[in-house]
């Protein structure tokens, strides 16, 4: 690690009770590991970390929070929108962010070298951005997890080109807003990004996306992949996994997935339907006997019961028994259709878990042509499934082989120190 180490202030809206704010935390944990100074903002305080900053304290209320409430209220009235909202807005112009700057500000008491920004919705705009450069003119860098930062203020594409144009004849909004705030957004953006000339990640399959937006295509970009603890993420003996979360798995083929709703169109539930439909079509009756489906995240009981196995939804897993659940499988499935990642996918390979997926979003860096899963053409069921038959069909050395595989890709890829060592790369590479 570099002798001449940048100080650095971490903002994200990430909420640390959740998987995204968890991410914020292994960066937290990875800067104190090397020893370099960070400073880390969030949005809303949490119990257990004293050692943030906040710029809404949980059980506290102010004449600020209110007022940040009220706006948050009136905005997601869905008058705004069309009834498909699957884009995901969290402002509507850049010039009124969530968070007004002046309360942002307050909270940034000294100088850094180096910004990074990691998930922003209902904390910050371009316009947020702006003012902290004002504020410190030092690099700014937006380490990426959805499509926010070349698009008119949505964070999730769809099928929607129009990032290509501008944001013009946005799709999202009603007819009366379609040459309003999207496209006004964009050019505000672009003097933002001119005058910021901020550093923009993304892993392999959003950059496909970058370098066709209006906005960023000529902007700084840099490839990323994510980052785990694979001490913690490791594999552990199927027993006890077991043990851990309390399944009774009885020898199954046990089949994983996940997300923090399973009813998000973008994750793809009715390809996982499909898919194990199909898969059932593939095997024997008393080879349907064996299989095991563990499902987590927020499920309506309609869609539990549509899984054709065998199946116990186990909710809400807390980050402890995370580990766990991901080692009871046999393979993990992701089947999201619109997704720069999914995070699990990343962690069940850290956990030495075989993953079956469309070719999406992190799939295509740590699976596809990596002997660690399968990756199969986008929304194509019957290929999810006939994949599903192989892996069923290996023996159990061709199955461990992949499952070293997976755990011998995570940690040449996913250590902190190897992360942070290209945060730091790119720092010094764009240095003024």
């Amino acid at each position: 690690m570099q002798e001449n180490k940048p100080n650095i202030l971490f903002i994200t809206s990430a909420n640390l009770n959740q998987g995204p704010g968890r991410i914020a935390l292994d960066y937290y944990e990875a800067f104190k590991e090397l020893e370099i100074n960070a400073d880390f903002l969030f949005l809303e305080s949490q119990e257990g970390y004293p050692q943030f900053d906040y710029i809404f304290e949980k059980e506290k209320n102010s004449v600020s929070k209110t007022l940040y409430q009220i706006r948050k209220k009136l905005f997601y009235n869905r008058f705004l929108f069309n009834y498909d909202i699957s884009h995901v807005f969290f402002y509507r112009y850049e010039e009124c962010p969530p968070v007004p700057n002046r309360l942002l500000l307050k909270y940034i008491k000294k100088d850094y070298d180096l910004v990074l920004i990691l998930f922003w919705q209902e904390m910050l705009s371009f316009s947020s951005i702006k003012a902290i450069y004002s504020r410190l003119h030092c690099q700014i860098q937006f380490l990426s997890v959805d499509y926010s930062a070349i698009a008119g203020g949505c964070h999730f594409l769809g099928n929607c080109d129009g990032y290509k144009k501008g944001c013009k004849e946005c799709k999202a909004v009603k007819p009366s807003f379609i040459n309003g705030f999207p496209s006004h957004n964009v050019l505000y953006r672009k003097k933002v990004y001119e005058m910021v000339k901020p550093i923009v990640w993304g892993n392999r399959y959003m950059q496909n996306f970058f370098s066709q937006s209006l906005l960023v295509k000529d902007e700084r970009r840099e490839v990323s992949l994510p980052f785990f603890d694979t001490e913690y993420f490791r594999p552990m003996p199927k027993k006890d996994a077991a043990e851990n979360i309390g399944v009774d798995l009885n020898g199954n083929f046990v089949i994983s997935f996940g997300c923090q709703s399973l009813a998000d169109e973008r994750k793809g539930m009715k390809y996982l339907l499909e898919s194990l439909s199909i898969f059932k079509t593939l095997l024997s009756e008393q080879e349907c006997k064996n299989i095991l489906v563990l499902t987590i995240g927020n499920v309506t009981p309609e869609v539990d019961a549509l899984i054709p196995f065998t199946s116990k939804h186990m909710g809400y897993v807390s980050y402890d028994k995370l580990c766990s659940f991901y080692n009871c499988s046999d393979a993990f499935m992701s089947t999201s259709i619109n997704d720069a990642g999914p995070t699990m996918v990343n962690q069940a390979i850290c956990c030495g878990v075989p993953v079956v997926s469309f070719e999406m979003g992190t799939a295509l860096d740590c699976v596809k042509g990596q002997n660690t899963g399968y990756c199969v053409p986008l929304k194509d069921s019957k290929a999810l499934a006939e994949s599903l038959r192989k892996h069923f069909d290996l023996d159990e050395n061709s199955r461990q082989v992949m499952k070293d595989n997976c755990r011998e890709y995570a940690v040449s890829h996913y250590t902190r120190r190897a992360k942070i060592a290209s945060i730091l790369s790119a720092y010094e590479k764009y240095k003024s």
